[in-house]
């Protein structure tokens, strides 16, 4: 049985897209699409449990397992142990008894699969679980774990036990290893590391902590995540203020904090400390079948991706448009346009290293900033294709909506426009003032154009190239967007319209200048219903010479 006076460590192992913050705005299918740092934070935390001579539990998600398998793997081979921490890193109060239990077993099933060895313990993913919930231990229980670590008593009616307990019902019953927690005033809280360490004073959890270490009747569970061993981790744009904080904050002090602690004691996995032998399993030999080449057919499509100041973004694009790419297999040969248009970071260099080497990418520069609309006609001059498609550099508008777009580029039709206020159309998660401006501006246009749209305003767009043929747009920035359009309306061209998702960016920050685009916009309204009668081409004659001087 377990000794109070042993120090049991455990990590969690996942990345910094899996993690509740994240999570409320990003869905488990865009998982795939990020940076995985998971490797390289796990390895940190590896050279570092090697420094202080400790061993863990890491508590590992069955995504990972299934999706860095080697990971698994050398942590391992590294002489520590591995459980489960959900599969998909949902809420376990949200899940029924039976969801639950489906979950645990499947996340058990994928690190077993991966590392070959049993796998004895599981965390509950978000939330922790209420040490009276014994319908859920015993789920657990019968799943095949043996031991629990999701209890973090909070509140002035919880104690705070230190020490392990038996939980469940019936025969099916488990260890239970509450996080460490101290009182204070009547209130417990947990001090055993992670989120507690990081956003609570030193003075409130590390004294507490040398307390229950050197109580021998008491059972010190410290834990942390990898990831917070990696201050640098990309910020996620859309998150709320308080969450921003809870993720963040202290990331830079993280590791002299956690040095510390492992400094100060002698930790062991939870698995040795119970005196638990988990058994070798047998590898599942699964005969590899190699992909079938999906050959580059089908009819020729430009994508045309203008980037200003788009580093941050490009590594998420990468990973989305390879997804793109075997949606639209076997039906759309797909060529791809870059316009950098005088970026001020390392776009330029980061497009190069993700897409130079492809024979089916081209990159332009500008040579100075001239806006994303500019950006667009660029691209489109240099496609080499009659079909032509404009996409978000950061997402906004998920590219894998495209088959919407081409679905209504029926013969005789110019061009299809995405829009999020289609009936059939979303928004999640974009400023409330971003939404204010481009639907009363497209109410404004709806009263003025011959087509009727929900939104005029769209970077997502699919164009047949020679139907733009003769067009100069007088602005280069967001106003020519809707320029496009509004010329291409009074041209007498059919156009169409494609609900679509529209979501907040993800990485980076929004070019749009909010003052200069709102008074843009009311002149081009002017201009456009001036255009009803004195055609724009020929009005707008010395801008266009403008800008053809400004492009040689």
């Amino acid at each position: 049985m377990i000794n109070p006076a042993t120090q049991i460590l455990t990590i969690n192992l996942e990345d910094y897209f899996q993690l509740t913050p994240v999570s409320e705005i990003v869905p488990v299918s865009y998982w795939s699409r990020f940076e995985r740092r998971v490797e390289r934070n796990t390895e940190a935390t590896l050279d570092m449990l090697d420094r202080h001579g400790a061993t863990a539990t890491f508590f590992v998600s069955g995504w990972i397992a299934d999706a860095a398998p080697e990971l698994v793997r050398e942590v391992i081979r590294r002489g520590h142990r591995v459980a489960a921490k959900g599969y998909f890193h949902a809420f376990a109060s949200e899940l029924g008894i039976e969801e639950f239990e489906s979950d645990a077993r499947r996340a058990k099933q994928a690190l077993e699969r991966a590392g070959q060895e049993e796998v004895l313990g599981y965390r509950a993913a978000r939330g922790g679980l209420d040490p009276n919930d014994h319908e859920r231990f015993a789920a657990l229980a019968n799943a095949g774990y043996a031991f629990d670590s999701s209890v973090r008593p909070l509140g002035f009616s919880t104690p705070a036990p230190n020490t392990a307990f038996e939980v469940g019902v019936g025969k099916d019953r488990i260890i239970e290893l509450p996080i460490s927690a101290a009182s204070r005033l009547g209130y417990t809280y947990p001090v055993g590391g992670g989120n507690y360490l990081r956003q609570l004073p030193a003075s409130l959890t590390m004294p507490e902590i040398k307390r229950i270490s050197n109580d021998p009747a008491q059972t010190l569970v410290f834990y942390f995540h990898v990831w917070e061993l990696d201050p640098d981790m990309p910020r996620v744009n859309g998150i709320s203020r308080i969450n921003r904080v809870r993720q963040y904050r202290n990331l830079d002090a993280m590791r002299e904090r956690i040095d510390t602690v492992l400094g100060g004691n002698t930790f062991a996995s939870a698995e040795t400390v119970l005196g638990l032998k988990p058994k070798s399993v047998a590898a599942q030999v699964v005969e590899a079948k190699k992909p079938e080449a999906v050959k580059a057919t089908g009819e020729p499509l430009s994508l045309v991706v203008p980037c200003h100041n788009e580093a941050e973004s490009i590594p998420f694009l990468d990973r989305t448009l390879n997804l793109l790419s075997d949606q639209l297999a076997g039906r759309y040969k797909l060529h791809y346009v870059f316009v950098d248009d005088a970026s001020t970071d390392n776009t330029a260099q980061v497009l190069e290293d993700t897409f130079g080497k492809h024979d089916n990418v081209r990159i332009v520069s500008h040579a100075k900033n001239r806006g994303v609309a500019a950006a667009i006609m660029t691209g489109i001059e240099a496609a080499g294709t009659e079909l032509v498609a404009s996409i978000d550099c950061d997402c906004s508008f998920d590219p894998l909506q495209i088959d919407a777009l081409l679905e209504r580029l029926r013969p005789g039709v110019a061009m299809v426009t995405a829009s999020p206020y289609h009936r059939d159309g979303h928004v999640l998660n974009v400023p409330a003032w971003r939404l204010v401006l481009s639907r009363g501006v497209s109410v404004i246009y709806w009263f003025l154009l011959n087509h009727k749209f929900a939104s005029y305003t769209a970077c997502f767009r699919v164009y047949r190239k020679s139907a733009l043929s003769g067009i100069t747009l007088t602005h280069g920035n967001y106003l020519g967007v809707a320029e496009l359009l509004i010329r291409l309306d009074q041209a007498g061209k059919q156009l169409a319209e494609a609900p679509a998702t529209l979501e907040a960016r993800l990485f980076g920050r929004s070019k749009m200048k909010i003052l200069r685009t709102i008074t843009g916009h009311l002149g081009l309204i002017a201009a456009t219903a001036m255009g009803r009668f004195v055609p724009l081409a020929k009005r707008d004659a010395p801008h266009a010479k403008a800008l053809e001087k400004d492009r040689g």
